[in-house]
């Protein structure tokens, strides 16, 4: 696994969302930034850790927990009626894979240390 990898498929599930975001309901635009939100500071996170190599597994962590609250958001977005099952089954299946990416990544830099 290339961390590079991660942040591509990242980055495509992050045009694939933008596109279903924009037929988010109004009334939700609190919830459409969180997940816009998370999913920026996601492939921000993922930029640093690539650089910063002292403060990799911190980042990383960080970047899980973020994926969790997406996990969240994109639940609480389908509990109200903002995003299709479909969609969300998507999404549910690309996160997962790219969280599998990044513990991936976290184990890999744990075990050097």
């Amino acid at each position: 696994m290339e961390s590079s990898d991660v942040i591509l498929r990242m980055k495509k599930t992050i045009y694939y969302t933008d596109k279903i975001l924009i037929n988010f309901p109004k009334t939700e635009i609190v919830l459409k930034t969180r997940i816009t939100n998370c999913f920026y500071d996601i492939l921000e996170y993922s930029y640093q850790a690539l650089i910063d190599t002292k403060n990799r597994c911190e980042l990383i962590r960080n970047i899980l927990t973020k994926m969790k609250m997406l996990d969240f958001y994109l639940k609480l977005s389908f509990d109200k009626g903002a995003l299709s099952h479909k969609n969300l089954k998507t999404l549910g299946i690309n996160l997962r894979e790219i969280t599998e990416l990044y513990y991936a990544w976290l184990k890999k830099n744990e075990k050097k240390k």
